[in-house]
């Protein structure tokens, strides 16, 4: 069972939701890397991506998804934020 409660009483199968997506908050941040974040936008595009999981966790039918929804949802805003820095002339990086 999912429960939303609040972003820190979160849980997954009784589990704190920390507990239950910890293991992935590596691959999420690695997944906006690998997409051309630096290590700052990164963390902030992981940050968005955990509050709109908490958001979201009443929709989750399968706790074992969270995890790479996570990574999923990283990688999305990180695209969306890679094309904004686009668009204004701030992207830097050739690899994007």
């Amino acid at each position: 069972m999912v429960s939303a409660g609040t972003t820190t009483g979160a849980t997954i199968d009784g589990e704190p939701l920390i507990r239950t997506v910890g293991e992935w908050l590596d691959r999420a941040f690695a997944a906006a890397q690998q997409r051309g974040l630096d290590p700052d936008a990164a963390r902030d595009v992981v940050e968005l991506a955990c509050l709109r999981l908490t958001q979201n966790l009443d929709a989750m039918t399968d706790p074992a998804a969270a995890g790479p929804w996570l990574v999923d949802a990283v990688a999305a805003e990180a695209d969306r934020s890679l094309t904004r820095l686009r668009e204004r002339g701030q992207l830097l990086d050739s690899r994007a």
